[in-house]
Formats: structure tokens, C-alpha cells, sequence
């Protein structure tokens, strides 16, 4: 018993530790959150994983105000142009070529210090376009734990929406 419950304490640290350390934060929505609070939606292109017949996804959330402010960062701009020279695209761009700055809000988005506002583990059914939380928390401005969540029913995906886009650029614009 003792055995089994180390392995799903091992397991659970370094999935959460994982998304840190190893992420690839990508853009693909923004949101309000309350009067005048916009956060920034990210999935982590590393953590997908493909079992059946659904993906599992980290996704996170980040204060726009906070993104906008270290955007001003030069170096952190430069590293975005570097990129995007280098012949990077932008997931989203293949839903909205007009975008523009996602590199940076991306680059942005990876740095270790910017404070995570929400971080939730996502179960999508490509081919039901539907999707649930499988557990998440969600933090305080510095950076504590503010709250938990587990897994949730099965909502049905809306086309133009956070999740619309999240769905088409990870199961593919089906």
C-alpha cells in the first residue's frame, strides 16, 4: 500500500513539476476574468499526450497586465524576432494569420518567473469535439496556491471560443 501511494505521489510531483521545468507554452486565447482582468490562455506543447482516442494538455493562464508589462523587455523581444526569423509559427497564426506579437507573448509566457495564474490538466475527445478538466489550482498574485480542482463532466466544445481554438490547433482543423 505504502509502494502504491509513493508511485502516485511520485507521479503526481513530477507531472506538476514537469509543466515547469519542461513546458513549450503556446498562445491561443485571452479572456476576462472579472472587470478590467484579462488573462492569457496557454497549452504546453510538450505535455500532450494521445490515449484513447483523446488528448490530455496542460493549460495555463497569466494576467495580460503581466505580460504586457515584461513584453517592454528588450531582451525578451529580441529572443521573439530571433525566433521568428529563424522560420517559427505561431500555432494560432495558422487560425489567424493577421495576429501578430504571439511570439513574444510565448516567449513571454516561458520565462521561469512569470507567476501562473491558473494551471489545469484538459482531456479533449477530438473526434466528439468535447472536453473536461481533469484537475487543476489556480494561485494568488504571489504565486500561493489559492484553490484546487478535479476532474469535471464533459462539456461540449463551441466552434469561435478559447476552446474552439484550442481544439482546432491540437486535433487539427477538422
Amino acid at each position: 500500500m505504502i509502494r502504491k501511494m509513493t508511485l502516485v505521489v511520485t507521479v503526481a510531483l513530477s507531472t506538476f513539476a514537469g509543466t515547469a521545468l519542461c513546458a513549450d507554452w503556446k498562445f491561443f486565447g485571452e479572456f476576462a476574468s472579472g472587470p478590467g482582468v484579462e488573462e492569457a490562455m496557454f497549452y504546453d506543447a510538450e505535455s500532450i499526450l494521445n490515449s484513447n482516442n483523446s488528448l490530455k494538455l496542460w493549460v495555463k493562464t497569466v494576467l495580460s497586465s503581466t505580460i504586457k508589462e515584461v513584453m517592454k523587455n528588450e531582451a525578451l523581444s529580441k529572443k521573439a524576432n530571433e525566433k521568428v526569423a529563424g522560420g517559427y509559427i505561431p500555432p494560432l497564426t495558422s487560425l489567424y494569420p493577421k495576429i501578430s506579437n504571439v511570439a513574444i507573448v510565448e516567449v513571454v509566457a516561458n520565462e521561469p518567473f512569470i507567476k501562473t495564474k491558473t494551471e489545469i490538466l484538459y482531456q479533449i475527445m477530438c473526434n466528439e469535439k468535447k472536453m473536461r478538466k481533469i484537475s487543476g489550482a489556480s494561485y494568488k498574485k504571489d504565486g500561493s496556491r489559492e484553490g484546487r480542482f478535479g476532474i469535471t463532466a464533459w462539456e461540449r466544445i463551441a466552434p469561435e471560443s478559447n476552446a474552439g481554438n484550442l481544439a482546432k490547433i491540437v486535433c487539427g482543423a477538422k
